[in-house]
């Protein structure tokens, strides 16, 4: 789970439970029985001398946002996007560290960033950051953004829990899965659907939500140990990830009741983050063997 890990710990928000690897009670599936999605053409996205990249955006033109590591372990996460093949920092001024989580049709991008030991959301439109911080909340991540300017993501409250919110416009609401005690909001599409995961046990595990229209749907890979639903496009398709029972991580897409599995070619660990209208896909991926992670643009052959 790197990109929840890269941007809960910018603001400190407490991820134990999240990836938990006890089973759930459901009718267990073989992960052979996911039909992967066909005619996709993968190529790696990794920022220039670095550790590890991660990459957690796309918009409808092509711009790509994501994060790296310079050094191995390195809490200082920097952000960037990439245009026809050109990196360009996303970095909150001043801050220890950021990240990039999100991208509109008009280039906004959201994400978090660090300051003496608190978090913040942050909006770069125009050139220009701005903050973003749930009142009340003690850590704020922006992760998603559309082509409205309807911010999602997470926050943590005065008693550490961590809820959903959205944000229109500087008016805030929350959004918490029913009986969950973990809601995180990650995307949303321009129908104001949002994307993300709960879980409403201590230990965890995780569930995928699709949230439209004032209704929350479950999202769980048959048999998965846990499932994560990221970024979200008009279908809506949906990007998640799931873990097996061998501890591997898998990307997957979500649309219209039917998982398609999306992995990286040779990779034991997959994260599908983001989707745009052109079906395109991004992620992170881990090569088989390797201890580094890089990101991946999916992009369908026809």
């Amino acid at each position: 789970m790197y990109k929840a890990l890269f941007s809960l710990m910018i603001i400190g928000i407490a991820t134990s439970g999240v990836r938990a690897q006890e089973p759930r009670t459901t009718v267990k599936s073989e992960h052979s029985e996911l039909a992967p999605l066909a005619n996709l053409n993968f190529h790696k996205i990794n920022y220039p001398a670095t550790w590890s990249t991660q990459v957690t955006g796309i918009n409808d033109s092509g711009v790509v946002v994501g994060n790296y590591l310079a050094k191995r372990l390195s809490d200082n996460a920097s952000g960037f996007s990439l245009t026809d093949g050109t990196f360009s920092q996303v970095n909150f001024p001043g801050a220890a560290g950021s990240v990039a989580d999100g991208i509109n049709a008009s280039g906004a991008i959201v994400g978090a960033y660090s300051m003496e030991d608190l978090g913040y959301g942050f909006l770069y439109e125009n050139g220009q950051f701005s903050e973003i911080d749930v009142p009340g909340g003690s850590g704020t991540v922006a992760a998603g953004i559309n082509s409205a300017g309807e911010i999602v993501g997470l926050y943590q409250d005065s008693s550490s829990a961590t809820h959903g919110f959205m944000d229109q416009g500087g008016s805030f609401s929350t959004i918490d899965y029913p009986g969950a005690i973990y809601t995180a909001a990650l995307g949303i599409n321009s129908s104001q659907q949002i994307s993300g995961y709960y879980y409403v046990g201590a230990n965890g595990p995780s569930h995928g939500f699709l949230y439209s229209a004032g209704s929350f749907t479950s999202v769980d890979v048959p048999g998965a140990m846990y499932t994560i639903c990221w970024g979200i496009n008009d279908g809506p398709e949906v990007a998640c990830s799931y873990g097996d029972e061998s501890g591997n991580e898998h990307g997957v897409l979500y649309r219209q009741g039917i998982f398609s599995e999306v992995d990286f070619p040779n990779s034991t660990f997959t994260e599908l983050t983001g989707i745009n209208n052109k079906h395109q896909m991004v992620g992170i991926y881990e090569p088989a063997g390797a201890s580094r992670s890089y990101g991946f643009l999916a992009t369908p052959a026809n």
